[in-house]
């Protein structure tokens, strides 16, 4: 039996219903997750398996490592361990010259290239995200701080096509406190 409270198990639900809604997921056998080894992609990573493998899917689980912290590779190597245990494929990459301007844009696009060109060589269409509402709401103030136009306040979306990949964000509306209960009473490490 699956260790689950009444609460998890409309976030499983919810969960599955989201992605089995979309025509991306419909159309696809195999579907990527981008995963650290933080709580968010942790729990993603938790509930993408239990999705799967009830929908018969399979998960490729992609690592990158920004080559900007001694810990990436002990923190990679953990996801490794825990997407072999639940029997998926993992890829680790690595930005290789990490930029000296700009680093979290820059990293950001060299993340998503880097993603994009290994997923494209596995025929990976659909990649899904760990971001969530906390998220939005930073990136949202951070923007208004910026002074940004009105089309950049709202830079997250739960469905997006960018970089030649169906970005999906199946948090998107759901808080890290949430994240961090789903993930205590699971036993997400």
């Amino acid at each position: 039996m699956l260790n689950v409270n009444s609460n998890s198990l409309l976030i499983i639900d919810n969960f599955s219903k989201f992605l089995n809604s979309l025509y991306c997921i419909k159309s696809n056998s195999t579907v990527g997750i981008a995963v650290s080894s933080g709580v968010d992609s942790m729990t993603l990573l938790h509930l993408s398996d239990i999705w799967a493998k009830k929908y018969k899917k399979k998960l490729f689980i992609i690592s990158y490592d920004h080559n900007l912290r001694k810990e990436s590779i002990k923190e990679i190597n953990y996801v490794k361990k825990i997407s072999r245990k639940l029997g998926w494929e993992h890829k680790s990459l690595k930005w290789k010259n990490p930029s000296k301007k700009n680093i979290l844009e820059n990293a950001r696009k060299a993340r998503y290239s880097a993603i994009s060109k290994f997923c494209k060589k596995k025929n990976i269409d659909t990649l899904l995200l760990g971001h969530h509402l906390d998220d939005l709401i930073e990136t949202f103030c951070i923007r208004i701080l910026k002074k940004s136009r009105i089309d950049g306040l709202c830079p997250m979306t739960s469905q997006r096509r960018l970089f030649d990949l169906n970005l999906i964000r199946p948090f998107l509306q759901t808080s890290k406190k949430s994240i961090y209960s789903y993930a205590n009473f699971n036993k997400i490490k």
